[in-house]
């Protein structure tokens, strides 16, 4: 191998690093973006989550009453109340039939 060979075969080792050099930065600068892309996503999703979050924490307050009477306590008792009611009526109603016959 002579002189001449060497350096040619070296500019062309280096025509080809400065070429993978140049593939290397535009994968990285898309590397980069997708990096930023996916950041912006979770930041949304997170924010979203967030709201859900907070939904769920009125919902649960809501229902259970959170120091005071919920509405499933409200239900409860509605149903209590409609139950002793309604058992009451029968009572009435028997004792009518019963005088009346």
């Amino acid at each position: 191998m002579d002189d001449c060979d060497f350096k040619r075969r070296c500019e062309q080792l280096l025509h080809e690093m400065e070429a993978q050099q140049a593939e290397s930065a535009e994968f990285m600068k898309e590397l980069r973006s997708s990096i930023a892309e996916m950041r912006s996503l979770y930041e949304a999703h997170h924010r979203r989550l967030a709201t859900v979050d907070e939904s769920l924490t009125r919902i649960n307050h809501e229902l259970w009453g959170n120091g005071r009477t919920g509405l499933a306590v409200q239900v409860r008792a509605i149903l209590w109340i409609a139950s002793g009611t309604l058992g009451f009526l029968i009572i009435l109603t028997a004792e009518l039939i019963s005088k009346w016959l």
